[in-house]
């Protein structure tokens, strides 16, 4: 979340969903605004790349 600047807030079992939406959420932001830097057209960008899915597993430790 640091990465993208997503707040996910206080992260318990309870609030997953809600947290895993805000992050989903970010990323897509940022990778638009990435997307729309590299690429002249939305076709361009759809041409250049290949989806598929990724897990992301944010772990968090207190000392």
């Amino acid at each position: 979340a640091a990465l993208t600047g997503a707040d996910v807030g206080e992260v318990d079992h309870t609030r997953v969903d809600a947290a895993n939406r805000r992050l989903a959420a970010a990323l897509a932001a940022r990778f638009e605004r990435d997307m729309a830097a590299r690429f002249e057209s939305p076709g361009a960008a759809a041409a250049a790349v290949r989806v598929g899915e990724v897990r992301i597993v944010v772990r968090r430790w207190s000392g």
